[in-house]
């Protein structure tokens, strides 16, 4: 068969283009990021616009976020421990998955620190004691909460969400502190509890601040104490429990990305390289700021010592709180 000349000009183009697809960036392949909470509170959004921030720098994944509530959130961590380490995918958690549910759970189906990679954490979060609807409008503090259950006992209902979270635990601390029988009622989601505060189902919760921000600055929701150990950025003027009177409070919690802990490092680094580089640009700070997080910088050593850290501080709160284990 002769060859014609097109065929020959087309053959010797695409001989001179395969030294450089070889050498050249790597095709794009799409990616998951697994987060084992649904879309109700802030937790979604910022994971899709820390993806956003990313793909601007680092090609090898096109991330998307998938949702996979279910086991307590453990169902996530599960399927991503079971995941390729090729950076295929990506679990994004709070940190209770990491540091307190060791402790509330006899028998966890994987271990925080052998079985996934640390990449970054991407902020800290404060929980806000959140008053709705069914509490007298005059009531500003936490007393005057606690004060205001005493003389309305069958709304002594406290809100957080999920069982094993760092709201029970502060929920346990308040209640044992101040001496007032606090009922704990546990949530699926955010935006549940959040719903109940405004029709009049619940009295209080434990939201993490950066929620239903417009519900706050219109008065329909009030926060009158933070659970951190110091003022949080964006809450200023709201007092912590500490000051209030709750000597032991120090909770507060992060959103983190992790990898599969076999990820290797030919993988691992640019993508750890990427993550930083967004999470130094200025539109993260923005980021930050919408959603009341207090930025983070610490080294993948100092995530593992933190989250270490956090396992004993939690472990020792259980014990104390009688928080029962599951």
């Amino acid at each position: 068969m002769s060859l014609t000349r097109r065929a020959f000009v087309a053959g010797a183009t695409a001989c001179l283009a395969a030294p450089f697809l070889s050498y050249g960036a790597h095709p794009t392949t799409r990616g998951e990021l697994v987060f084992g909470y649904g879309r109700t509170g802030i937790g979604s959004v910022l994971a899709e616009d820390m993806i956003s921030l990313i793909a601007q720098t680092y090609d090898k994944n096109r991330y998307h976020l998938v949702n996979l509530p279910g086991d307590n959130s453990l169902k996530a961590v599960e399927t991503v421990k079971a995941g390729h380490a090729d950076g295929s995918i990506l679990l994004q958690v709070q940190s209770p998955q990491m540091t307190l549910l060791p402790s509330v759970y006899r028998s966890l189906p994987y271990d925080p620190l052998a079985d996934f990679r640390p990449l970054a954490i991407m902020g800290e979060y404060t929980l806000l004691l959140t008053l709705g609807k069914l509490v007298d409008p005059e009531v500003k503090t936490l007393d005057g909460f606690l004060e205001w259950v005493l003389r309305n006992p069958e709304y002594r209902n406290l809100g957080f969400t999920q069982y094993g979270s760092s709201g029970q635990v502060a929920q346990a601390i308040i209640a044992h502190s101040k001496e007032v029988a606090l009922q704990p009622v546990a949530y699926y989601g955010s935006s549940m509890m959040i719903d109940d505060l405004r029709r009049g189902y619940l009295s209080a919760g434990l939201v993490i601040a950066g929620n239903s921000p417009e519900r706050y600055a219109s008065g329909e929701l009030r926060a009158v104490a933070v659970t951190s150990k110091q003022r949080h950025p964006g809450w200023e003027n709201v007092a912590t429990c500490r000051e209030q009177g709750v000597a032991d409070m120090d909770i507060n919690g992060w959103y983190g990305w992790f990898a599969p802990a076999h990820i290797p490092d030919r993988v691992y680094e640019p993508l750890h390289d990427a993550i930083h580089s967004g999470l130094e640009s200025r539109d993260y700070q923005q980021v930050l700021a919408r959603y009341s997080l207090k930025p983070v910088d610490l080294t993948p050593k100092a995530i593992r010592e933190r989250i270490k850290e956090e396992q004993d501080y939690y472990a020792s709160m259980v014990d104390s709180y009688q928080i029962r284990r599951v």
